[in-house]
């Protein structure tokens, strides 16, 4: 499968239901170009909770590593894409959206394991580890006020 122009994935991250400061939330768009963006809150979404932003870099390589891991593991297929699931007794969930060639391929709210883990880790991994290590000091911070 040829990675085509309009690939695209966002991948949402919500932290089991614990107390603040553990909980914190994230949002990964990636693409269609080689811009990804990170919107990350460090607690529960509230008027008063601030979300954080970053847009990076994402080069070529890692948008055809990404394309090539959800091929071999078919994210690309609509029969491996569930109903959603109502049995997240308070503990972390993830989703997924994936764009290309025209078609749209949703992975609704769901417990983590949904998705391949490897293609789990390459989308996180595309977020550069100096914007990680920015969004984890501001989160240190956050708990701390």
């Amino acid at each position: 499968m040829l990675l085509h122009d309009d690939f695209e994935v966002w991948y949402g991250f919500r932290e089991a239901a614990v107390p603040p400061p553990d909980h914190f939330e994230f949002e990964i768009h990636l693409g269609p170009d080689d811009c990804g963006e990170i919107a990350y809150r460090p607690d529960y979404p509230s008027d008063e909770t601030p979300r954080w932003e970053c847009r990076f870099h994402w080069p070529e390589e890692r948008r055809s590593r990404l394309h090539a891991l959800m091929v071999g593991h078919m994210v690309f297929d609509s029969r491996s894409v569930p109903p959603p699931d109502d049995d997240s007794a308070g503990g972390a969930l993830e989703s997924m959206e994936v764009r290309s060639d025209g078609r749209s391929f949703n992975y609704p709210w769901r417990t983590p394991g949904l998705v391949p883990s490897v293609v789990v880790e390459e989308v996180r991994a595309s977020v550069p580890a100096y914007v990680w290590s920015k969004l984890e000091e501001k989160q240190r911070a956050y708990g701390q006020t």
